[in-house]
């Protein structure tokens, strides 16, 4: 069961808030991580699968993606592929959301789809803040 607590997350942005897009087929993951990003001040967008969330990065360009790998029809792999090989899109940086520990094989798909970070579920909102401090420092 996640926690409903909300922990202080630093804003990153040069610009203030940032908009981010959180995409997982489970309800209850997407309004965990959106209370979390919400109670800093972030806009955040949500996607319920796949094909959504791809439409939704190309027009609405988040700063930052949250996106579950284990989705039904489209999964997160596929669409970092597409979001890697649209021109719009291919920067954006995308944070994996995974129920099983990353892998070596993980570890190098992402790697090669040039994933920025993973957090394993259940999902701490303090390493929330600190995977998203880390991916905009590498930037």
């Amino acid at each position: 069961m996640l926690s409903w607590g909300i922990a202080k997350i630093v804003n990153f942005s040069e610009n203030g808030d940032m908009k981010v897009l959180v995409v997982d087929d489970e309800e209850n993951i997407r309004k965990f991580l959106t209370i979390t990003l919400k109670a800093e001040g972030h806009e955040v967008l949500s996607a319920a699968n796949g094909e959504e969330a791809i439409e939704i990065a190309q027009s609405e360009f988040p700063e930052a993606i949250f996106l579950d790998i284990r989705m039904p029809e489209i999964d997160g792999w596929e669409v970092l592929r597409r979001l890697r090989k649209n021109e719009k899109t291919k920067k954006i940086p995308v944070i994996f959301l995974t129920a099983l520990p990353p892998s070596q094989s993980n570890l190098a798909t992402s790697h090669i789809l040039e994933a920025d970070a993973f957090i394993t579920k259940p999902i701490d909102p303090k390493e929330v803040s600190l995977v998203l401090k880390k991916v905009f420092e590498k930037s």
